[in-house]
């Protein structure tokens, strides 16, 4: 969306010129996302993931370099990935939601 509003505005091709620093951001962000996500897939959040979340956002923010940030992104996904593992019978109910044309229920 934000591409095609560029490209509207006369900004170029369907392309968005990030610099490294906004592409550490949305990779962040994006990770950040996902993990929220899969957290809640089960609709039991388990306290120990919001800790690893905190934790995580509190190294970011006390250490506000982009080595770190992308660390802190890999990490996140790494435990995404461990909970999607771990909770797999969430898993279909999750992508058949995201799928559906209409919210469930």
């Amino acid at each position: 969306m934000i591409a095609g509003v560029l490209a509207l505005a006369g900004g170029g091709g369907l392309d968005v010129p990030l610099t490294t620093r906004a592409t550490v951001e949305l990779s962040l962000t994006v990770a950040t996302t996902l993990m929220a996500v899969t957290a809640l897939s089960t609709l039991a959040p388990k306290r120990v993931d919001s800790w690893i979340m905190l934790i995580l956002y509190g190294i970011q923010f006390a250490f506000p370099v982009t080595g770190v940030r992308i660390a802190v992104a890999i990490v996140l996904g790494m435990f995404t990935l461990d909970i999607l593992v771990a909770n797999r019978r969430a898993v279909p109910p999750l992508v058949a939601a995201f799928r559906a044309r209409h919210p469930p229920g």
